[in-house]
């Protein structure tokens, strides 16, 4: 039971990073569907890759105590989620970059890593 309420709260946390990540980027490159485009995106990317090594690693360790390992980078990750967004988003380049391109360069560099082993909590 303790297994099924870590995945879910790991879903949730997913979620609430991607409402996140675009109230983060707005201020830069405002609310558009590109700017969600990219952060949705990313987030699938990412929880794929996640579902595909969390799967091999479930496979691999069958203890369901592993997946606590697997939170503690997600925290942290997390943790310093706006400390890495700060700089990014001022990075000098965005300004003259195509929204798309930028919201997405921003999103890979600070959502990627905790939604990926996020999506490792799933299989």
């Amino acid at each position: 039971m303790a297994a099924l309420v870590l995945v879910f709260l790991g879903g949730f946390v997913v979620m609430v990073l991607e409402v996140y990540g675009a109230y983060l980027m707005r201020p830069s490159f405002g609310s558009s569907q590109e700017v969600w485009l990219a952060m949705i995106g990313m987030v699938m990317v990412a929880l794929s890759a996640g579902y595909y090594l969390g799967g091999r690693m479930a496979d691999r360790f069958k203890r369901a105590s592993f997946l606590t390992w697997i939170l503690y980078p997600a925290g942290v990750f997390i943790f310093f989620t706006k400390e890495i967004s700060t700089p990014v988003l001022e990075l000098q380049w965005m300004e003259t970059a195509n929204v798309v391109l930028a919201s997405t360069a921003v999103s890979t560099a600070v959502f990627l890593p905790p939604c990926f082993v996020l999506g490792m909590l799933a299989p």
